[in-house]
């Protein structure tokens, strides 16, 4: 029997497959090729089309490459796309090292030969169960080689020569996919252990976290009608409004199709977004501004610290983004009422009869280097003197929001990087500032003593995030 035919056994006796069994298998066989073919197609349309870009958004071109062929592309088809784009994109790095190294320098900017790699390497690799292994074979057997130009071996290849001795930083870039620069900085900052771990969380999914609304629900209920659904769920080990789904994103639609949903009881995020929410230690009553909203995550949590009787206002310099907060996702949470979103910068005046807002939280724009898992081309978009000019900007928007917080108040910045220039670098220059001399430290809960904290995805299961608290003086 052929290895596509495989072998039936009754009573121990081998017997040979029937002719509709063997019809079925073929015809399934024909079905795989044709995705398959489709798959490598329209992952070159997108990557070729992105590499063109240099800085631009992978999953834009994704989506620009499956869009033109929208109704040759079923859902199956267009999961195996884009972990093929963005699994390119991840690890970009490695291949392109390994490309650069045994094809030709410059091969690693080459559509083509990054994706045969990925599908030789990565996605296909050698050691595969049974069925993927066949899958696999009976692809290259029909449509071919991805290219030509990959030569034999590349695909078990070690990433350095034996007895070769590359700086640290030249590794870790290597086996974790990074730009030099940024594994050079995670060593210097983090200590080389501890940046290893880093690096190589970042080549991994993001977890799926849920953030229960506590207006609606308690996380009990909620994670009591998931569980009911047959998806595992377990509470986070920090935020009491976290869950975690273990599996990943549930099939069959996501979080989206789990009840609960649609009815407002929770919205997915982050917890270590949720951690920063918390560190805000908003109360019922209390009047907050959400000084850089974004599109409204730790708006709608605030809203539901500060209720009854409280007041978010949210600011976002991005008008589509204020948009959005205007939107209906605050009347799903049950949450429109407590807040306002300001079409100008906020001024202190805002609140009637207070001298400003008991809490200002800045969670400032940053180069995003702590959420590298969930924006895969982030990676290679952002340099270092972007970082520089983002340290610049962060200081002034921590400065402009400062002056919004009450006597007596707390004043909260964060960020999603994980760089000491952007976080330590701009909480110093705050500090330094005659501004800044009216805030004295706020500790944080559980830091003995400390009002600075960092969130690392290989050590708390979170995002990156940093974080800083102040009171206002008085």
């Amino acid at each position: 029997l052929s290895a596509r035919a495989p072998r039936f056994f009754v009573m121990g006796l081998p017997q040979r497959p029937c002719s509709a069994m063997m019809a079925a298998e073929d015809a399934n066989d024909d079905a795989d090729v044709a995705a398959e073919a489709l798959v490598r197609e329209v992952s070159l349309v997108a990557l070729r089309r992105w590499l063109a870009s240099p800085g631009s958004d992978v999953e834009k071109a994704l989506k620009h490459a499956m869009r033109a062929r929208h109704d040759d592309l079923c859902q199956e088809t267009r999961r195996d796309i884009a972990l093929c784009v963005l699994g390119i994109a991840v690890l970009r790095g490695r291949l392109a090292f390994l490309l650069d190294r045994y094809v030709d320098p410059g091969a690693g900017s080459d559509a083509e030969l990054l994706l045969a790699l990925y599908h030789a390497r990565e996605r296909f690799p050698a050691g595969l169960d049974e069925g993927r292994a066949r899958r696999a074979a009976l692809v290259d057997a029909r449509l071919g080689p991805i290219s030509t130009r990959l030569p034999p071996g590349i695909a078990t290849a070690p990433l350095f020569a034996e007895g070769a001795s590359p700086e640290p930083a030249e590794r870790l870039a290597a086996e974790c996919s990074l730009p030099l620069w940024l594994a050079r900085r995670w060593i210097d900052e983090l200590g080389e252990e501890s940046a290893l771990g880093l690096g190589d969380s970042m080549c991994k999914p993001a977890r799926v976290t849920l953030r229960t609304n506590t207006m609606k629900a308690s996380r009990d209920e909620v994670l009591a009608t998931i569980e009911a659904k047959g998806v595992r769920a377990l509470p986070t080990a920090e935020s009491p409004w976290g869950i975690w789904l273990p599996d990943g994103r549930p099939p069959g639609g996501g979080v989206w199709q789990l009840p609960g949903f649609h009815d407002g009881r929770f919205e997915v995020q982050d917890e270590g977004s949720q951690l920063i929410v918390l560190a805000t230690e908003a109360r019922p009553g209390e009047r907050v501004v959400d000084y850089c909203a974004g599109r409204g995550g730790k708006t709608w949590a605030l809203a539901a610290m500060v209720a009854p009787g409280g007041e978010v206002l949210a600011w976002d310099i991005d008008a589509a983004c204020r948009k959005q907060l205007a939107g209906q996702r605050g009347e799903r949470a049950g949450a429109a009422e407590l807040v306002t979103v300001a079409q100008e910068p906020p001024m202190a005046s805002h609140f009637e009869g207070a001298a400003g807002a008991d809490v200002v939280l800045v969670d400032a724009p940053c180069s995003s280097m702590g959420v590298l898992r969930r924006h895969p081309s982030q990676r290679w978009a952002v340099t270092e003197a972007d970082v520089r000019r983002i340290a610049g900007i962060q200081l002034q928007v921590l400065l402009e929001a400062a002056v919004l917080v009450r006597r007596g108040g707390r004043l909260v910045y964060a960020t999603c990087s994980l760089l000491h220039e952007e976080n330590g670098g701009v909480v110093e220059a705050f500090e330094g500032s005659p501004l800044g001399a009216e805030f004295e430290p706020n500790p944080l809960s559980n830091q003995s003593g400390r009002h600075q904290r960092t969130l690392l995805p290989h050590i708390h299961g979170t995002d990156g995030f940093f974080m800083a608290r102040w009171r206002q003086r008085g």
